[in-house]
């Protein structure tokens, strides 16, 4: 699933070819129904046919596309969505979901292999704010509010990092990579923190985002980024997937195990708290 910095890597690339565009028609391909969260094609022909996008922002996985009409283009990618460049007039790409066609003759088409992901329209600019926790990189994202959250929260760190309303943008992966970097066992119970583990552990969230940001993503199956190459911060990575390879502080063999459904790696013996 695209987390946060593959959907970082993705605006950063839509915003040259995207912003200031005017739509102009919209098409949907066979097997796009998932994408209407609860409202069909009329709909969004009314809201989007001659807007003009001015700006693209994120909030945690969301993409938030703003319009001239002052609403909101809404795109969560889940699991295996990811936006193309391409001409209008360009034939059908393999597992297109939706092309948004623009007066200039360029593109933006939406692919998705498992067909899992959502598009909206919303005219409250902040509805997401309401609905998940700080951007996981914000200044929002603080010790004082994860804190907050912890403390009232009986299940696993790991588990605590995956719910959106406390970590927005922070999935699988990037849960390893942070505990792992603030020495923090993912099993451990939430509420237990203390003051000095949550800041560490707050601070490291934000580094192996950032990380990945500058390495353009981690790919670990189908994500690929506007251009479609593949992001190479899997070669980053310090625990995630590297079952029985030597951790890289203390050169025990890295453990796997289950939590909430959901791979998860860490070293034994510098994450046994």
């Amino acid at each position: 699933m695209p987390e946060l910095p593959e959907v970082e890597t993705i605006i950063r690339d839509l915003k040259p070819s995207v912003i200031g565009q005017e739509i102009k028609s919209l098409k949907i391909f066979d097997g796009s129904n998932r994408l209407f969260l609860k409202n069909n094609l009329s709909f969004f022909h009314k809201y989007l046919i001659g807007q003009t996008i001015r700006d693209i922002n994120r909030h945690g996985k969301y993409i938030i596309f703003c319009l001239s009409s002052l609403s909101n283009f809404v795109v969560h990618l889940r699991m295996t969505g990811s936006f193309t460049i391409l001409h209008t007039n360009a034939p059908v790409v393999p597992y297109e979901k939706l092309r948004i066609n623009f007066c200039t003759n360029l593109s933006m088409s939406l692919i998705d292999i498992r067909k899992f992901a959502t598009i909206d329209i919303s005219n409250d600019a902040n509805f997401l704010v309401s609905k998940l926790g700080p951007d996981a990189i914000s200044r929002g994202f603080n010790a004082k509010f994860l804190q907050s959250k912890f403390i009232k929260r009986n299940s696993s760190v790991k588990s605590a990092l995956l719910d959106q309303k406390i970590a927005a943008g922070v999935g699988n992966i990037y849960a390893d990579e942070a505990c792992w970097a603030a020495n923090i066992n993912p099993l451990s119970r939430a509420s237990l923190l203390n003051l000095d583990q949550i800041e560490l552990l707050c601070k490291s969230i934000k580094l192996v985002l950032r990380e990945s940001i500058s390495n353009r993503g981690t790919t670990i199956n189908n994500y690929k980024d506007v251009l479609g190459n593949s992001g190479y911060h899997q070669t980053r990575v310090a625990v995630y997937g590297r079952l029985d390879k030597p951790c890289f502080k203390c050169k025990t063999k890295i453990s796997k195990i289950k939590v909430v459904g959901r791979a998860t790696y860490f070293c034994p013996k510098c994450q046994k708290n």
